[in-house]
């Protein structure tokens, strides 16, 4: 789970630098407006305050020179953090701290369980979001199959969960072992379909960065009730981008669930593998190829050549 979530959108991260300049842009001219119209008073290395913005408006060029240089330098340092952590931010929305894998198990149990009595009464739900495998934990070992997938602790775990569970149900692939093999043999306009969706699931995450960082302003803003309803704003913002990260994070599973599928005999050509003969040997030969594209296990395979003269295709036996 770790990998594949990790690795999801490392094929397209690079081309999200315009769309995080944007909101970087955004968020630093936020926060000038808001220190211009609440902060005048002085502060170190800025003894006119934000009234002319540290010189700037009126002129001085010389009093605004050190503060300027460190206001540039924070931009550049924030947002080069927040262009480089999309990993660490994945893994805090997916609950990934230990304080945090207990209760959030608990309280996505009771959400699977909400959903699961909302698809039985045909009303909408979100049951395709969460796996059907056990919840993490020692003590749940014994109860797990060969093809479960943990329950996660948050949300947007679970979304991506529950795609692995049903294409290892169904495949016996593991997603994160033939992500990138499957980048390979596909059409250019599937892939092309995968990135604008990966693409939307990092710029919102981005945007959950952004909206969580806009509440350090407040520190500008006069009066506890202005600086905590800022915050409150700022959270409720975030909160929003979190349950956008979720949609577009299931519409991007939906697809990679097609693109396994259509794609799977490209796949087991890529490598040699033998195709399966039914759907009660997919899963089967799905395991086996996840096992040698991991290098778990040492899977025995003999790669025969045609004789001379013959077409040059390789053939591969069991």
């Amino acid at each position: 789970m770790t990998k594949f979530l990790t690795e999801l959108l490392s094929p397209f991260a690079g081309r999200l630098l315009a769309a995080v300049s944007l909101a970087s842009t955004v968020f630093w001219i936020v926060g000038l407006v808001i220190f211009w119209r609440c902060h005048p008073q002085p502060m170190p290395a800025c003894p006119s305050g934000g009234r002319d913005l540290c010189g700037v408006l009126s002129g001085h060029w010389s009093s605004a020179l050190l503060p300027g240089l460190l206001f540039f330098g924070g931009v550049l340092l924030v947002s080069a953090v927040i262009l480089s952590f999309p990993r660490w931010t994945l893994g805090l929305l997916c609950g990934r701290g230990w304080w945090w894998r207990r209760p959030g198990g608990k309280f996505q149990r009771i959400a699977r369980t909400h959903h699961a009595d909302l698809a039985k009464g045909g009303r909408p739900n979100r049951v395709r979001w969460y796996p059907q495998g056990v919840p993490h934990g020692k003590a749940f070992a014994a109860l797990a199959q060969l093809d479960d997938v943990p329950l996660e602790s948050t949300r947007l775990a679970n979304v991506f969960a529950a795609v692995q569970h049903r294409i290892r149900l169904r495949h016996g692939l593991r997603v994160d072992s033939c992500q990138w093999l499957l980048l390979a043999v596909m059409p250019t306009e599937k892939r092309a379909e995968l990135e604008a969706l990966s693409g939307a699931v990092l710029r919102r995450v981005h945007a959950w960065e952004w909206f969580l960082l806009t509440a350090a302003w407040a520190f500008f803003l006069p009066g506890t009730a202005a600086k905590a309803g800022w915050v409150a704003v700022c959270v409720l913002a975030a909160h929003w981008a979190y349950r956008e990260i979720c949609r577009a994070s299931a519409d991007y599973c939906e697809v990679l669930e097609v693109a396994v599928l259509t794609n799977r005999p490209a796949l087991y050509r890529a490598v040699g593998f033998p195709m399966p003969k039914s759907t009660a040997d997919d899963r089967h030969k799905g395991a086996k190829l996840s096992d040698y594209l991991d290098r778990r296990a040492k899977v025995d395979m003999v790669l025969r050549w045609p004789e001379h003269g013959g077409d040059g295709k390789l053939e591969s036996f069991w």
